[in-house]
């Protein structure tokens, strides 16, 4: 059975860094906090407000970043140049050095090393369309499952099971399981909309 939670926007925590703003959508464990790297995994946005910025080292963590508005080119250390446009995604090691060129708007997930597997998927929909995707939890090596919908862009309607949740752009959506389940999730876009949407598998 899955428990269900909906963030809205005006629930956010929004704080400083050195290069703008990070809004931290979710943590787990929920009493998680992320100044003493004591979480397994979170979900943020962030403003990206200078046009050069050195990430902060993570190397406790693997990361995924993606771009909700604008346009960001990544340097790694010992890797590749690379160009991100909106929901493109990029997923490096938190501890490896990396510093952005451009002012964005992004999404971003953390994940520890050798408890957390986190995967990103983009949903964009046109206004009045509709479309549904299945998802499978097994328990496997994990333990915990969490599927998080987050409302980057327009107004979505969500159907999980018999409920129904309407997201803003802003607004989060965590489902989670320690058991295993077949669900499906129905989606009606009242606008344009653009969704991330992350599994977070914990052993």
């Amino acid at each position: 059975m899955f428990t269900v939670q909906k963030i809205t926007r005006e629930q956010h925590m929004t704080s400083r860094w050195t290069g703008g703003t990070t809004t931290q959508l979710a943590i787990y464990p929920p009493q998680a906090d992320y100044g003493k790297r004591n979480f397994i995994w979170r979900i943020s946005s962030a403003t990206v407000e200078q046009e050069t910025s050195v990430f902060t080292s993570l190397p406790d963590y693997n990361r995924i970043i993606s771009v909700v508005s604008g346009e960001l080119s990544l340097t790694h250390e010992n890797r590749p140049l690379v160009m991100l446009k909106p929901f493109d995604q990029d997923d490096f090691d938190g501890g490896i050095q990396t510093v952005s060129a451009g002012k964005v708007t992004d999404f971003n997930i953390m994940a520890r090393k050798g408890q957390c597997q986190a995967a990103l998927e983009t949903l964009r929909l046109a206004a009045d369309s509709c479309c549904t995707l299945a998802g499978y939890s097994r328990k496997g090596a994990y333990n915990h499952y969490t599927r998080a919908i987050y409302c980057a862009q327009g107004e979505v309607e969500i159907k999980v099971s018999s409920s129904v949740f309407d997201l803003d752009e802003g607004d989060l959506l965590l489902l989670s399981t320690q058991e295993e389940a077949n669900f499906s999730l129905e989606f009606l876009s009242k606008q344009d909309a653009g969704l991330f949407i992350c599994d977070l598998l914990i052993k």
